[in-house]
């Protein structure tokens, strides 16, 4: 086989090698973002499975402060009070009234005695009490909120004087204490430290993680946020921000109190590939520099070496017959192990050939065959013998037969096949051969 038909089979096989690597990147890459979703689901419905809401008591105890407000009219939900009750009751329809406020005599809206920039900076610790948070959003969301006291309601009573033993504190405690020991919401109260963060670590993976879009909007501005959402198996978000949740109202009543709370969210987070460290691009670039110099290591040398041989054939093949004599005879070559009686022959043959003129081929070959008997350098080509054996095979010249063709190519072809040719005798073999196709081209 030809180095150069070697060079371009080895080259094919290395660039099949480097494309199977990336496909097999592509392919372990694909299979473990399916395997990692999974196991983010699997974690995510573990951390709710017993309980579908993580609350704690952010604090209680607290002093308040209250003012009385007007209690609205069956048309006056949204006219002139801009608060969180109204906000919150706008939507009910008229025949609510009654069950919502028709029986209150007195109204108390908690409030603090600073009004604060920022909704996120209000400590909510005029209310007496507040508790903390966390639930699961659809398409495995989570969102934060905190439950607070927002107003508190005297029922009508039968007797004047029972008015006198009632008191907003009263109320505010006993909404505490019924919606930390006896609500359905109960069931939910914890006292471990839990955080957003703790229940997401438990939740997100290599792959998968979660999005806070408002902090995107703070940190980066809208256009940025907007930017970075995406639709797709990778990373939905349902909710863009917390504004999509409007504030819900809830109450706990006895016979005295009806006191109404609010749930207001502070954060959400939806689930997303993590495009900011992009594993995935990490992962496949991984696969692909490992892989390619494992195949690098094993395939480049193979590649280099009949690289090397091509072109010593090619520089081999333009010498002329004195730069061969040159080569094979120079003193060099038997200096390592060093022999001093064919160091002197080839000194001396080596100096003949360099005095002797490059044109005098008979003097060259004459000076050949003394370096091949006195050095014993064999200079026959065993892939040219091969190569004329070919050529001078009788079947060649069957079709159309030619008598005298077929002669001298079986007389070449039979010195060819014995072992003891010297290079004259191959080269008057090559000579013939080539004059073999030139009458059978004519």
């Amino acid at each position: 086989m030809k180095q150069s038909t070697r060079i371009l089979i080895t080259l094919g096989v290395y660039i099949l090698l480097i494309a199977g690597i990336v496909l097999f990147a592509n392919y372990y890459v694909d299979r473990k973002s399916k395997r990692l979703w999974k196991e983010f689901v699997n974690n995510y419905e573990k951390v709710f499975e017993n309980q579908p809401r993580y609350i704690k008591v952010a604090f209680s105890g607290e002093s308040i402060t209250y003012e009385q407000e007007k209690i609205p009219s069956r048309n006056s939900y949204t006219n002139e009070y801009d608060t969180i009750f109204s906000e919150s009751f706008k939507y009910h329809e008229q025949q609510d009234w009654e069950k919502d406020y028709g029986d209150l005599v007195i109204l108390y809206r908690l409030a603090s005695r600073w009004k604060p920039k920022k909704d996120y900076d209000e400590d909510h610790k005029y209310s007496g009490w507040l508790l903390y948070g966390i639930g699961k959003v659809r398409d495995y969301g989570i969102y934060a909120y905190v439950q607070y006291p927002v107003f508190v309601g005297y029922r009508r009573q039968n007797y004047d004087f029972s008015y006198q033993y009632m008191s907003v504190e009263k109320a505010i405690n006993q909404a505490f204490n019924y919606w930390t020991t006896e609500s359905y919401d109960a069931t939910n109260m914890t006292s471990s430290d839990f955080s957003p963060y703790s229940l997401m670590n438990k939740i997100k993976n290599e792959y998968f993680t979660f999005y806070n879009y408002d902090a995107w909007v703070t940190s980066h501005g809208e256009a940025y946020a907007d930017s970075m959402l995406y639709h797709g198996r990778d990373g939905f978000f349902t909710y863009r921000t917390i504004s999509c949740f409007r504030p819900s109202m809830t109450w706990f009543q006895n016979r005295y109190y009806r006191v109404f709370m609010t749930q207001k969210v502070r954060d959400v987070w939806n689930y997303s590939y993590d495009y900011w460290k992009d594993p995935k691009k990490k992962d496949r670039m991984r696969i692909i520099l490992i892989g390619s110099i494992i195949v690098s290591i094993f395939v480049l040398p193979f590649l280099i070496y009949f690289i090397r041989q091509y072109r010593r054939e090619r520089k081999l093949a333009k010498e002329t017959l004195k730069e061969q004599l040159c080569r094979v005879s120079n003193p060099e070559n038997f200096m390592d192990p060093f022999d001093k009686v064919r160091v002197d022959i080839a000194n001396d043959l080596y100096s003949r050939i360099n005095q002797t003129d490059e044109t005098d081929i008979e003097a060259l070959k004459a000076l050949r065959r003394e370096v091949s008997e006195q050095l014993g350098i064999d200079f026959t080509d065993d892939k040219k013998r091969v190569k004329l054996i070919k050529k001078c095979d009788p079947k060649n010249f069957m079709n159309p037969y030619n008598e005298e063709k077929v002669r001298i190519a079986t007389e070449l072809y039979d010195k060819l096949c014995s072992s003891n040719l010297d290079v004259d005798e191959m080269e008057e073999i090559e000579e013939a051969v080539k004059q073999l196709y030139a009458k059978k081209e004519s």
